[in-house]
């Protein structure tokens, strides 16, 4: 023991210069680390443990089979048996317990994970020896004072098991395990980031390749829509479109005759409404004057405007000369044919605006255009989606360090093997 804790404590010496390459440098850290020294130290614990637990049956018989000293005969029957009880309770746990103890077969530590289970068992061999201790404390103290020899050897040679665990788990401190352990992680993290960093990289490439794919197909379809509207269909549409918006132009001016019309007879109409025997077609154009014309099929207003006229003359409604005969000049328009030449218009120009319309609906040229637009706009989307995905997978890219988990390897393993290491 002693020669070892002095090898783990000899002056530094310069640090020896190893390369290795990153596809051996897990093995070669494993190698390394099956050289550390431990090995000995454990295969000399196991020894030990072995041997104490070969010599614990024997010790539990003298205990078993061990009778009352002679200087104690005069005890009462009560004591003896009241110890002895404690006794075969002793005994009964320490015997349980050597059925428990296994040992670890090992000629040889190779690796890590060897040494973490031999720090498990470790582990569980303190905790059960401590158990061992709570359980059997009042039962040695009591058959001490029957069966002190036999007692007293079984106890000192649980203590000197115990010992023997605390002692190694002194060199597993001493040795810093769980350092190597570190260094261990840190070349799992550096293998796996490589991987994962060659596998980002190809998804970035492959995400890039198909970005290209589909620029080259958006550029090609948008020269297909640039051809469309520059054939002679879509010129032909381009011009019944505009033809649709003449139209709809006179529609308006004609609408705002209509409006204007029954807006400037608008007063004299609410007046009459109070007084005409039938307002309902008056009413209608009070509240909305260009709406009531295109729904009064017949024209039934001209009549209501006779009744106004003569009521107006009657001074049945009273209004100031000047805005009477205004009113008077509106109806007598009405009387030579205007509202019927309003409605002619109308009924013309929305008819030929229907049958344009028709022929901007069935052309064909329409159809293709937003079939194009629609194929446009989708690879529009998946471009976006695509790029967006492209820079999340760079952002992921430039955060894997690989200089720096190396750096710190390079560290770590020169501080605790004192190698001055080159990955390369």
């Amino acid at each position: 023991m002693f020669k070892f804790l002095k090898s783990l404590f000899i002056s530094e010496k310069e640090p020896e210069i190893e390369e290795v390459e990153l596809s051996k440098l897990n093995n070669w850290f494993e190698d390394k680390v099956a050289k550390i020294g431990f090995n000995e130290q454990a295969i000399n614990y196991f020894a030990r443990i072995k041997e104490i637990k070969e010599q614990l049956p024997e010790l539990i018989k003298d205990l078993n089979n061990a009778e009352v000293s002679k200087d104690n005969k005069n005890v009462e029957e009560r004591v003896k048996n009241i110890v002895s009880g404690h006794r075969d309770n002793y005994s009964r746990e320490i015997e349980r317990f050597e059925e428990n103890l296994t040992l670890l077969k090992k000629e040889k530590l190779e690796s890590l994970s060897e040494y973490q289970e031999v720090i498990d068992y470790t582990k569980d061999l303190d905790k059960n020896i401590e158990l061992l201790a709570k359980k059997t404390a009042k039962s040695y103290q009591a058959a001490q004072h029957l069966f002190f020899d036999p007692v007293e050897k079984l106890f000192k040679k649980t203590a000197e098991l115990n010992t023997v665990v605390k002692e190694f788990e002194e060199t597993i401190k001493i040795v810093h395990i769980e350092k190597f352990f570190a260094i261990k992680e840190l070349i799992k993290d550096l293998t796996h980031n490589i991987t994962k960093q060659k596998d980002l990289s190809k998804e970035v490439e492959e995400r890039k390749e198909k970005e290209n794919e589909i620029k080259a197909s958006l550029k090609k379809r948008k020269e297909e829509k640039e051809k469309l509207k520059e054939s002679q269909e879509y010129k032909d549409y381009q011009k019944v479109e505009d033809e649709v918006g003449e139209i709809e132009k006179r529609i308006k001016d004609n609408d705002n005759n209509v409006f204007s019309y029954f807006s400037k007879l608008n007063k004299p109409l609410r007046k009459y409404e109070r007084v005409a025997l039938d307002n309902k077609v008056i009413q209608a154009y009070v509240n909305d004057g260009l709406k009531s014309f295109w729904q009064d099929s017949e024209l039934e207003i001209k009549q209501s405007l006779q009744g106004l006229k003569k009521a107006l003359q009657e001074n049945t409604i009273q209004f100031e000369d000047k805005q009477k005969n205004n009113f008077l000049e509106l109806i007598k328009k009405s009387e030579s044919g205007y509202l019927e030449e309003l409605k002619e218009l109308g009924e013309k120009l929305k008819a030929e605006r229907e049958e344009l319309l028709k022929k901007v609906e069935d052309a064909e040229i329409v159809l293709k255009i937003e079939e194009t637009n629609k194929n446009i706009n989708s690879e529009n989307e998946k471009l976006i989606s695509l790029q967006r995905k492209v820079e999340e997978l760079k952002s992921k890219l430039e955060k894997i360090d690989l200089e720096k988990t190396k750096q710190e390897i390079i560290e770590k393993v020169n501080k605790k093997l004192k190698i001055k290491l080159k990955i390369k």
